[in-house]
């Protein structure tokens, strides 16, 4: 059911010429890449999410890659989608502004 997509470690399932839940990487190092995983709205109970990721995540290990996975703080389903996965919160957190410098 998960085939690959169009690209490096992109994963996806399809309905029919849609793709209805995809996993793949934003951007990579040498040593790590940070992914992301998106269904569509009427398949997100199905697990789907959790199958594409799994082998988006697989076969980053096997290329000896850390994966990586960023998820807002209010996100729960994320959160729970990437503990399913085996990711861990690891205390790190972004914060994004805009700032203006005065004369």
């Amino acid at each position: 059911m998960v085939q690959p997509g169009q690209g490096d470690f992109r994963y996806e399932i399809r309905s029919g010429d849609r793709v209805v839940s995809a996993a793949g990487v934003n951007w990579r190092s040498a040593r790590m890449a940070e992914m992301y995983i998106y269904s569509e709205p009427e398949v997100r109970s199905r697990g789907w999410d959790r199958a594409v990721g799994a082998a988006c995540v697989r076969a980053l290990l096997e290329k000896h890659l850390l994966p990586l996975y960023v998820a807002s703080e209010r996100d729960v389903a994320s959160h729970d989608l990437a503990n399913s996965l085996g990711f861990r919160d690891s205390g790190a957190h972004e914060f994004e502004g805009r700032g203006r410098l005065r004369d």
